[in-house]
Order: C-alpha cells, then sequence, then structure tokens
C-alpha cells in the first residue's frame, strides 16, 4: 500500500507543476524517509535545500509528508550522490527513490538499456519479482529481478520501431550501487504509432 502511494504521487504531483516540457527526460523523483522524522521546521529547510540543487528545477516537501516530490531539470544527469548528500544534510536517510523518466531503449545479449532523451542518463532495465507463494526470493539480489521475456520482447520492439518509452519504478539499492542505475521497471508507457 505504502509504495502504491509512491507510485500515484508520482503521476499526480506533476500537476502542480504545470505541465512538464515534451522535452523532459527524468520527468520526476519521488523520494522518501521514515514516517515523522521531518516537521515543519525541517520541512521547509528540506525544500530550501532541494530547490537550491542545480539538477532541480523545483522540489516539493508537502506539510505532515514523510516524501519529497523533485521535477528534474531536462538537461541535467540524475545523480543518486548528489540527492542523497542533499537528503543526509537535512538530518534525513532517502528509504526509497521512485522515478519516472523518458528516453530510447538500447540491449546487448544480457541486458536492457533506457537513456534518458538530451541528458543521456542509462539505467539497467530490472523486473519486479514475481514468483511463485512457496519460494523466497533474495529481495536485494540483482538476480531476483530480471526482466520477464514478455517484457524484454516488448522493450526491444519499441526500441526497433524508434520508440520514446517512458518507465517508472524504484531505483534498485542507489545506496549500495556505485555503477549503474538499476531501474525496475514498474509501468511502461511508449508513443503510439503513426499508424
Amino acid at each position: 500500500m505504502y509504495f502504491k502511494n509512491i507510485l500515484l504521487t508520482v503521476f499526480l504531483i506533476p500537476s502542480l507543476f504545470g505541465t512538464t516540457s515534451a522535452f523532459s527526460e527524468i520527468e520526476t523523483v519521488v523520494i522518501s524517509w521514515a514516517p515523522g522524522l521531518c516537521l515543519e521546521s525541517c520541512r521547509r529547510n528540506a525544500e530550501s535545500r532541494f530547490s537550491s540543487m542545480p539538477q532541480v528545477a523545483e522540489a516539493v516537501v508537502s506539510p505532515g509528508s514523510d516524501t519529497a516530490t523533485f521535477r528534474w531539470k531536462p538537461t541535467a544527469r540524475f545523480s543518486f550522490e548528489d540527492l542523497n548528500f542533499a537528503v543526509r544534510g537535512v538530518g534525513l536517510r532517502v528509504d526509497s527513490l521512485i522515478i519516472k523518466v523518458r528516453g530510447l531503449i538500447s540491449h546487448d545479449s544480457r541486458n536492457v538499456f533506457l537513456t534518458s532523451l538530451e541528458d543521456g542518463t542509462v539505467f539497467l532495465l530490472l523486473g519486479r519479482i514475481d514468483v511463485e507463494p512457496s519460494m523466497t526470493p533474495i529481495q536485494n539480489s540483482v538476480y531476483s529481478r530480471q526482466l520477464s521475456p514478455a517484457l524484454r520482447d516488448r522493450l526491444i520492439k519499441a526500441q526497433n520501431e524508434y520508440k520514446v518509452v517512458t518507465v517508472v519504478g524504484p531505483i534498485f539499492e542507489p545506496n549500495r550501487n556505485n555503477t549503474n542505475l538499476q531501474l525496475i521497471v514498474q509501468t511502461m508507457s511508449e508513443t503510439p504509432s503513426l499508424r
């Protein structure tokens, strides 16, 4: 339920900022932290600090909330390190990070990637854990999060048809991963065909 609320926020918050540019890439970033840690003075401080980040066009920390929503600048690369530094600067810790990004698909023999338009941020795409109830997957293992064959085929088809793809989902273990941004595909949409 908590994750669904954050995912819903990714779709609803952009209306607070007006319409987003058709050319924006990393459109929305939503972070959350442990509930009850950021009261009003913390909220104002966090919103001011987050809004001053060079990559951020606008940041909103709702009163009584344990989330912050960022509208990212269209040409700014995403950096978890910079975001994490700002969050820790107000005494908080990122518990989850959900991103909405538009870009183009590429792939190799093992992996599928989404490269955001203008800024060129590359995300390795991962799948959700879908297993039998009797199985216990290793939640923090990238090997438990391989793309399903159907989703991989759909992404590669979008690549072959030169479609722009929008993916919404959490960044997998951003605190542990220094090399690749690994994005779990929670939802995916693509530009419609002209036919």
